[in-house]
């Protein structure tokens, strides 16, 4: 008997937490890059609309903070270890 057949089976609920980590990761990477992004566009001395663009990296940190709180539960309500990336 090979080792897959003696294993127990897979929790269903641990994989589909492993899959939606890696998206929620995915997730956190894009609003960080926006957060920089439009916090480096309102430092602009020629912006046109700082205000707006201060406005909307203020949520998209809310945003990111958010996501890596969903991440962090995740990982420890199922035992993941955290992405060193």
């Amino acid at each position: 008997m090979s080792d897959a057949e003696t294993d127990p089976p897979a929790d269903p609920s641990r994989a589909q937490a492993i899959a939606f980590v890696g998206h929620l990761e995915a997730l956190a990477t894009q609003l960080a890059q926006q957060v920089e992004a439009l916090e480096a566009s309102a430092a602009d001395p020629l912006a046109r609309r700082r205000q707006r663009l201060v406005d909307d990296a203020k949520q998209r940190r809310l945003e990111l903070y958010e996501t890596r709180h969903h991440i962090e539960a995740l990982q420890s309500r199922y035992g993941l270890e955290p992405c060193t990336s």
